[in-house]
C-alpha cells in the first residue's frame, strides 16, 4: 500500500553525487531547514523529508503554502510513495523511487504545460548518473568552451602539477584565483587564494582538494558588480525558461537570496539576451544528454581591466531545484496570481526577520539554529 507523496529536500545532493562522506552536521542542519521551502509544492497530506530534523513551529503558517508533515532520517526508509519529487535526483531518490507502488507509467513525453508546480511532479526522473555527469564542474566548463562562452583564464586542472603549469602560463594575468571541487554548491568544498597569498601551506591545501577530488575548476576570482541566474526546466522535447533574475552573493560564494522582477534584472547592453540565449543553449544540451527536470544557470557581471562590465554567461550549471525556481512558486502562492511580479527571497543566518506588510516570514530561526527565510513583495 503507498503512504502519499514525498518531496525529498535532499539539499546535499552533491555529496551524494560525488561519493565519499556526508556534510558536516552543522551544514546538513542549514540544508535541513532551507529545504523546508520545499513546502511550496506540497499539498495537503504530502510530507517533506530533510536530513536532519526541523521542527514543525519554525514554519509559520502561511496564507497560499500547506504545512507538510516533516520527516527525516534515511530517505530509503521512508515509506512507500505514489509521487517523488525531489531537489536532486540521486541513487537514494532512486531507491525510494523503485519502492514506490503507484508510479503512472510515462506512455507519452510529457509536456511543459500548465501550473509550474503540476509540472516539476509531474517530470519524468532523470538516471542519478545522469545528474551526477550533467552536475559535474568539468561538465560545464567543457560545455562553455565549445560555446565559447568560457571565463578567460579558467581550466580544468586534473593534478597539482597541471595547476602549477596552468599559473605559470596565466600568472601575470590574473590576480586572486579559486579552485573549485567538481560537485560541491554553497560555497562549499573550493580553495580561495588572493593575490600575494601564494604560500607553501596554502598550496598544500590547494593539492589536497585537487587530489580528493580528482580535478577542479580553476577561475579568475573577479570582483562581480552584478551575480544572475536562469532556471527553468528540461522536457521531453522542449526546454523552458522562466526568466532572468538577480542574486545575493556572500562571501567566498554563498548564496543569500534571489530577486525576481517582470522584466528581469535592468541591464546595459545585450547582456541580459546573451544570459538568457545561453542559458536556453544550456537546457538544450541538457536536454540531448538525457537530463529531464528543473535546471539553473548562474551568471555575472564583472569589470575587466580596462573597467569596462563583461558578462561571463555560464558560471555554474545546476541540473536540480534551485533556490531562483522556488521564487517564482513562492511569489505565485503568496499573492495568489499567476503574473510576474518582484519578490526576494531572502536566506539568512543569524538575521532577523525584518518586520512590515510586504515581508512574509517562511522560515523561524531556532535557538540552535539560527537560519531564516523571508520573501519580500514589492
Amino acid at each position: 500500500m503507498s503512504d502519499g507523496r514525498i518531496l525529498a529536500g535532499n539539499l546535499d545532493c552533491e555529496a551524494s553525487w560525488r561519493g565519499g562522506g556526508p556534510l558536516s552536521r552543522s551544514a546538513l542542519d542549514t540544508a535541513s531547514a532551507f529545504a523546508t521551502l520545499l513546502r511550496v509544492l506540497a499539498a495537503p497530506g504530502d510530507r517533506l523529508w530533510t536530513p536532519r530534523p526541523v521542527a514543525a513551529e519554525r514554519l509559520p503558517q502561511v496564507a497560499g503554502l500547506t504545512l507538510p508533515r516533516l520527516i527525516s532520517g534515511p530517505l530509503t526508509g521512508c515509506c512507500s510513495a505514489d509521487r517523488i519529487c525531489a531537489w536532486g535526483e540521486t541513487a537514494e531518490v532512486a531507491a525510494l523511487r523503485a519502492k514506490a507502488e503507484a508510479v503512472p507509467p510515462a506512455v507519452h513525453p510529457v509536456e511543459l504545460s500548465g501550473k509550474l508546480r503540476d509540472q516539476l511532479w509531474r517530470l519524468p526522473a532523470t538516471t542519478p548518473s545522469v545528474a551526477a555527469r550533467v552536475n559535474h564542474r568539468r561538465y560545464g566548463f567543457e560545455l562553455a568552451q565549445g560555446l565559447d562562452r568560457a571565463l578567460p583564464g579558467s581550466a580544468w586542472v586534473a593534478t597539482p602539477e597541471a595547476l602549477r603549469r596552468h599559473l605559470r602560463t596565466v600568472g601575470h594575468e590574473v590576480g586572486a584565483w579559486v579552485v573549485k571541487a567538481p560537485l560541491s554548491s554553497a560555497g562549499r568544498d573550493r580553495c580561495l587564494v588572493h593575490e600575494g597569498e601564494v604560500t607553501a601551506q596554502v598550496m598544500r591545501r590547494v593539492d589536497r582538494l585537487i587530489e580528493l577530488s580528482g580535478g577542479a575548476l580553476f577561475e579568475p576570482w573577479l570582483a562581480r558588480s552584478v551575480d544572475l541566474g536562469a532556471c527553468g526546466l528540461v522536457g521531453e522535447r522542449q526546454v523552458e525558461l522562466l526568466g532572468l533574475h538577480s542574486q545575493r552573493i556572500g562571501q567566498a560564494g554563498r548564496f543569500q537570496g534571489v530577486t525576481i522582477e517582470p522584466e528581469g534584472p535592468r541591464l546595459a547592453g545585450d547582456f541580459a539576451a546573451e544570459a538568457l540565449t545561453t542559458a536556453r543553449q544550456v537546457g538544450e544540451r541538457l536536454r540531448r544528454d538525457g537530463y529531464r527536470g528543473p535546471f539553473a544557470v548562474d551568471s555575472f557581471l564583472y569589470r575587466n581591466e580596462a573597467g569596462r562590465s563583461r558578462l561571463n554567461p555560464l558560471c555554474e550549471i545546476n541540473a536540480r531545484m534551485s533556490f531562483g525556481l522556488l521564487a517564482h512558486l513562492l511569489a505565485e502562492a503568496v499573492t495568489g496570481k499567476s503574473e510576474p511580479c518582484t519578490a526576494e527571497l531572502r536566506l539568512a543566518t543569524g538575521e532577523l526577520i525584518p518586520n512590515g506588510p510586504a515581508t512574509v516570514a517562511l522560515l523561524r530561526p531556532a535557538p540552535d539554529q539560527p537560519t531564516a527565510a523571508w520573501l519580500t513583495l514589492g
